[in-house]
């Protein structure tokens, strides 16, 4: 009987344990389970947040009326280029493009018409700066450039030519009117070495942009011929 006792003792412990380690098996798997869920959805909200704050980083160096960079974007990418230009010891050239008169534009025809305006010239520019190292941004108002990695001043005078003829092409209608797009553009370039700022490509484009206006306007002055 004490030999029945005992065995029938064991085997309501076994019986327990067995109940209590299957259980425990159960909250377990229940266990990895939501946190393999939870995981999956902070995996998913942090992908959301990256996507989220590419956006507004997107946006923070995007000019919003004409979708191409602000002058936050331009200069990190002037930083950007001018960087890659030390190393590769390759020029660098810097194209600034003014729209002639557009103060008229918006007083005579409106800032709807001159906003028209902004749009085309800068899709103009882009339709002409096509390789991959030119980026066009818009520096604030009516004033555009063009950043070229690994352009001599030749080349890039030869591009700036080529958009004051493309924008000079152009027309815009309005009320039955017409609007002409004439630009003054300035070309600058050098080879970028340590211990030199991009300022000093930005000087050399900006004073060849004002010789183009002070001297008539409408036409592509390269700061070497200053």
């Amino acid at each position: 009987m004490v030999g029945i006792s005992v065995t029938v003792v064991l085997l309501v412990i076994s019986a327990v344990s067995i109940f209590f380690v299957v259980k425990l098996r159960r909250l377990n798997r229940s266990l990895e389970m939501r946190i393999a869920a939870r995981t999956e959805e902070l995996a998913v909200a942090n992908e959301r947040l990256r996507s989220v704050n590419e956006e507004l980083e997107k946006l923070s160096v995007l000019d919003e009326l004409t979708q191409i960079p602000n002058r936050r974007g331009f200069d990190s990418i002037l930083e950007k280029a001018w960087g890659m230009s030390i190393r590769s010891k390759k020029p660098l050239s810097l194209i600034f493009v003014d729209l002639d008169r557009f103060k008229e534009v918006n007083d005579n025809h409106g800032h709807l018409t001159g906003d028209e305006y902004l749009k085309v010239v800068a899709s103009t520019l882009q339709s002409v700066a096509q390789r991959s190292g030119d980026t066009v941004a818009r520096l604030g108002g009516d004033e555009f450039a063009c950043v070229m990695y690994e352009t001599t001043e030749d080349g890039a005078a030869h591009v700036a030519e080529a958009m004051r003829e493309r924008l000079e092409k152009l027309t815009i209608s309005f009320d039955g009117g017409e609007l002409k797009f004439p630009v003054s553009i300035g070309v600058a370039s050098l080879i970028p070495e340590q211990g030199l700022d991009p300022a000093v490509l930005i000087a050399l484009a900006d004073t060849a942009l004002y010789k183009a206006k002070e001297t008539g306007r409408n036409q592509v002055v390269r700061a070497s011929e200053l």
